[in-house]
């Protein structure tokens, strides 16, 4: 190879399988599609195709690994992780993805547009990142056949076809049911998190967390977080105080404030649980 992996198209937005190639220098390249191909070989013939799988893991992890050391254009000291104030089984919990979800509707119309495709989020996902992103209500009873995704910024198909693999609202609800969580709010929340860091931060972090606080959240778990939008949320200053969750990591540096009273009766309610222990429990991903 002549050129370095970076120039070789890798896939679009909703196929990013090759993207790891632009890490690799031009002859790692070579050498992951020389063992790719002798691997096919060995597939032909016994029809075992989990080591062509295998081997595309193990470069994706040798490509992305190489940049754990990269230097950040954005670094914080310090986030918004919050142990949690009592045990989950008594907490208020709130659901946040960053994943393009929204009710069908209510189409949060990106650009003025109505009933945009999947293609054109594609074309235009250097407007989302330049965008304010917009928050979408989601009921948290909504049945999943009434939910649609749209992003600019990653393959929806798998999503598309369970909306729990970024929502998961069935898993909650059932975490509900069973006592393991107190309640849920009355909605989930979502947005399109192809978007920069300082908008999140500055502009709509303080009015989500403000809405947020009126609905008496004890924690957030936050579902689908990847890139500057989930940087953008987590540095908000607006967000001390709230117990945070993401995927299955929990960090803590701050005091919960107390809970105040609530009337709501939207929330979906769960069979009360006494502590177990007197330990803090944190949310996890489903």
């Amino acid at each position: 190879m002549g050129m370095h992996a970076r120039h070789v198209r890798h896939g679009s937005r909703s196929n990013l399988d090759m993207k790891f190639l632009a890490g690799l220098s031009a002859d790692e390249a070579g050498q992951f599609l020389a063992d790719m191909l002798a691997e096919f070989g060995r597939t032909i013939n016994d029809g075992d195709a989990g080591r062509l799988i295998d081997l595309h893991h193990s470069w994706q992890q040798r490509s992305y690994r190489a940049h754990l050391d990269s230097k950040a254009r954005f670094t914080y000291d310090d986030g918004p992780f919050t142990v949690l104030a009592k045990d989950l089984s008594d907490s208020r919990v709130a659901l946040l993805t960053s994943s393009g979800h929204f009710v069908a509707g209510d189409d949060p119309r990106p650009f003025g547009v109505l009933d945009m495709t999947q293609t054109e989020a594609e074309a235009r996902v250097t407007e989302f990142l330049r965008a304010e992103p917009t928050l979408s209500t989601i009921p948290i009873g909504t049945p999943l056949e009434q939910l649609r995704v749209r992003h600019g910024g990653y393959p929806i198909d798998a999503v598309a076809a369970d909306h729990n693999v970024a929502l998961p609202l069935d898993a909650l609800r059932q975490l509900v049911s069973d006592g393991v969580i107190g309640e849920l709010t009355a909605n989930a929340y979502s947005f399109v998190g192809a978007t920069a860091q300082l908008r999140p931060r500055d502009k709509v972090a303080p009015h989500w967390a403000e809405r947020l606080r009126d609905e008496a959240v004890d924690a957030v778990l936050l579902s689908h977080f990847t890139g500057q939008g989930l940087l953008g949320i987590f540095a908000s200053d607006q967000l001390q105080g709230f117990p945070v969750t993401l995927a299955s990591t929990a960090k803590s540096t701050a005091a919960t404030p107390p809970r105040p009273a609530s009337s709501d009766s939207a929330c979906l309610r769960g069979p009360r649980r006494s502590p177990t222990n007197g330990s803090n429990a944190t949310a996890s991903s489903p």
